[in-house]
């Protein structure tokens, strides 16, 4: 009878088991995001001109961005310039209130009228997040060209400041929470055994 009366009581008495956490909502720029961006830019050196270009990325890691952009530069008084410029950029905080940025990069520039150089530079900057798909980037970058003898005017160290407005998309996604596990049923007396009193 003991045995009978455990056993009809047992799963009405066991802890009902805690509702699973939902998955943390994923940072930007994770791995397999990747990058849009369109550029505006003023740079001065050699005069003041304006850029117009664009940009695309792949984070390889969280947080980490290889890619590549291509800007042309003009002005009134001075030559167009094309740059292809390769670069990496490290994410230092992943924020989508804000999340500043380092970066690297190295390229050609193609001069109209003169010379072509080879451009090694570098900056940082700030992402400022308008949705979770677009964000205004802003940055700055210092730029050595070479070799000096090709130098435009004989400036051979460039800054530059540039807006541009980046898209973000693909990377994890926050799925549905899981479902909970399963309680552990509890070990019960063999209802065979003898007992006494029965």
């Amino acid at each position: 009878m003991h045995a009978l009366l455990a056993l009809l009581l047992l799963p009405a008495l066991s802890p009902a088991a805690p509702p699973a956490a939902a998955p943390p909502e994923p940072r930007p720029f994770g791995r397999g995001s990747m990058s849009l961006g369109l550029v505006v830019g003023l740079s001065t050196g050699q005069g003041t001109a304006f850029a117009l270009g664009g940009g695309f990325g792949y984070f390889v890691l969280p947080g980490l961005e290889p890619g590549v952009q291509l800007d042309v530069t003009f002005g009134t008084d001075r030559p167009t310039v094309t740059a292809l410029m390769p670069y990496v950029r490290w994410v230092i905080w992943r924020s989508y209130l804000i999340s500043p940025f380092i970066k690297a990069q190295a390229g050609r520039w193609f001069i109209t009228d003169w010379d072509d150089v080879t451009v090694v530079g570098g900056g940082g900057g700030l992402v400022l997040f308008l949705s979770r798909l677009t964000g205004l980037q802003l940055e700055g970058a210092v730029y050595r060209l070479f070799p000096d003898g090709a130098c435009p005017g004989g400036t051979c160290t460039v800054t530059s400041f540039g807006l541009s407005l980046g898209l973000y998309f693909g990377g994890p996604s926050a799925g549905p929470p899981r479902p909970p596990a399963a309680p552990t049923p509890p070990s019960v007396t063999d209802p065979t055994r003898d007992e006494p009193g029965i």
